[in-house]
């Protein structure tokens, strides 16, 4: 299809897998578009006209995971609304006295939890990149009766879906109502879900497609006009900054994370995660003391 309709430049919009699954799909071009002129399925000339194959990156994912930007599109949005309904929470929290423990996305990126976090009156947050010390349940018991009995009178904990401890075992919501209920507290359990996904988007993650879309078309448009390839790579923001990187140099980094868990070096994890990331980490934790 893309052959008889003379493309064959694509603007790939997601997140490392549909990035990764438009890299192998360009290196495959060549031998696919040998195939159909073998079998007789395309012309010629068309074949020609699209002897390779330009691929351009836009990272669109709530989770905010891909190394090398600081923000993706649609994570400003599911940010916001984590905020909002860690709000809403809050109030019936307050008036019962109780303790929330609020599930995010995320898969194995902590940005979504760390930043509600730092931005709602959040007690505690577990993030992959950060696991708590082989302490931390004592610890939690100890700082959640402390909230509990604060002028604030309720406690909120945020918890990444991928969250874990150094060992790499998974620290789910449920695992941690069981501990406080445990210990005397009136504990409630919110997954936020789906919710996270949709709605309007910000202005921060419309003008951010906007900005990321002109840049991937003039891409586009530099390849139509010297009528050569170019180079697989991904529109990204960088300090506030529209910037063009390698895609697979991205996604390889992107993919090293999930080995920096593995051998325990949380702190590489964090300065892959990129700009301020650690010194976010390290914010939440002096929020929540």
């Amino acid at each position: 299809n893309l052959i008889e309709r003379k493309i064959n430049s694509l603007v790939v919009i997601g997140g490392d897998g549909s990035l990764t699954g438009a890299s192998i799909f360009k290196t495959e071009w060549p031998d696919l578009l040998g195939e159909l002129l073998k079998e007789k399925q395309i012309f010629p000339g068309n074949a020609k006209l699209c002897s390779y194959l330009n691929i351009v990156g836009m990272v669109g994912s709530i989770d905010n995971d891909l190394c090398g930007t600081d923000m993706t599109i649609g994570a400003d949005t599911a940010l916001h609304r984590i905020v909002d309904a860690m709000d809403c929470l809050a109030s019936t929290a307050a008036s019962h006295n109780r303790t929330f423990i609020i599930e995010v996305m995320g898969r194995h990126c902590g940005y979504l939890a760390l930043m509600s976090a730092i931005a709602g009156p959040c007690d505690w947050v577990f993030i992959p990149e950060a696991p708590p010390e082989s302490n931390w349940k004592e610890v939690l018991v100890t700082k959640m009766k402390k909230a509990s009995n604060s002028s604030k009178r309720f406690g909120l904990i945020v918890i990444a879906e991928g969250a874990a401890d150094c060992d790499g075992n998974p620290i789910k919501a449920e695992q941690v109502k069981t501990l406080l209920s445990d210990n005397g507290m009136d504990v409630r359990v919110t997954v936020l879900g789906h919710v996270q996904r949709g709605g309007q988007p910000t202005a921060f993650d419309r003008t951010l497609g906007s900005r990321l879309g002109c840049e991937a078309a003039k891409v586009i448009l530099e390849g139509i006009h010297a009528g050569a390839e170019i180079d697989p790579c991904i529109v990204s923001l960088k300090n506030n900054t529209i910037v063009r990187l390698p895609l697979m140099e991205a996604i390889k980094h992107t993919l090293s994370i999930k080995e920096c868990f593995k051998n325990k070096d949380f702190q590489r994890a964090q300065e892959l995660r990129g700009t301020g990331f650690s010194k976010k980490v390290e914010m939440s934790k002096m929020l929540s003391v």
